[in-house]
């Protein structure tokens, strides 16, 4: 009998092998091994790359969900993983026969219904509407004369309305920031108030017949917008 000739891989696919080899076992173990069990059994001798009866991790997923819903994650396996890399820089990735298990608990499920229907709405003294500690000190520190479109004349308090020139007409044109006093020009009474521009108080303001804000010359005003 002729003797038989063993046929051995080139050093190009030897070399694109290994290159292969240490490249997708970065990737699955960087991307994917803390979803999927059994990435270790990688075999790059033949293409396209081909895993088998890979297992889902069942704590990685349940933590994903884990809300109390009536929904959670009982296992899952993935038959067939194939996956082809060519010189040009691709990988194509193509999982069959995948099996996801989950359990449905139809109590739990009506109990986060009835849960969501009863409620209540957003109250506005509740926490999260509550005025920051830090500007509640800081509007403390204001002498008292008046919240935002209050004045004080001849110890005697009244709410003027304003008076706003064209570019501050509406308050969209009237820049805001945070609560701050400020002194009037006119009769140096001191007023609150969250606009970043301040030149007179309400009184002096529509007395004048002037903008709050600037001080030019403005019509008589409506409501505050």
């Amino acid at each position: 009998p002729e003797p038989q000739t063993r046929t051995y891989p080139s050093t190009r696919t030897m070399v694109f092998q290994t290159i292969t080899h240490s490249a997708v076992s970065y990737f699955l173990s960087h991307y994917f091994d803390e979803w999927v069990e059994g990435l270790h059994r990688l075999d790059c001798s033949e293409f396209p790359l081909t895993l088998r009866n890979l297992k889902i991790k069942e704590n990685k997923i349940k933590d994903e969900m884990d809300d109390g819903g009536a929904f959670a994650f009982a296992g899952g396996t993935i038959g067939v993983v194939r996956m082809n890399m060519s010189w040009g820089g691709e990988i194509e990735v193509v999982a069959s026969d995948v099996r996801l298990n989950f359990t449905f608990s139809p109590v739990k499920w009506m109990k986060k219904q009835f849960m969501a229907e009863e409620e209540p709405e957003d109250a506005e003294d509740d926490a999260d509407n509550q005025v920051p500690l830090d500007v509640q000190q800081r509007l403390a520190a204001v002498p008292p004369q008046s919240a935002y479109m209050q004045s004080q004349k001849s110890g005697a308090a009244a709410n003027v309305p304003p008076r706003f020139c064209h570019q501050h007409g509406s308050s969209e044109k009237r820049a805001k920031g945070e609560p701050h006093g400020f002194e009037c020009r006119s009769c140096k009474t001191m007023i609150q108030t969250n606009y970043v521009e301040n030149c007179l108080c309400p009184a002096c303001s529509e007395k004048e017949e002037r903008c709050m804000c600037c001080g030019a010359p403005a019509p008589p005003s409506g409501p505050v917008l």
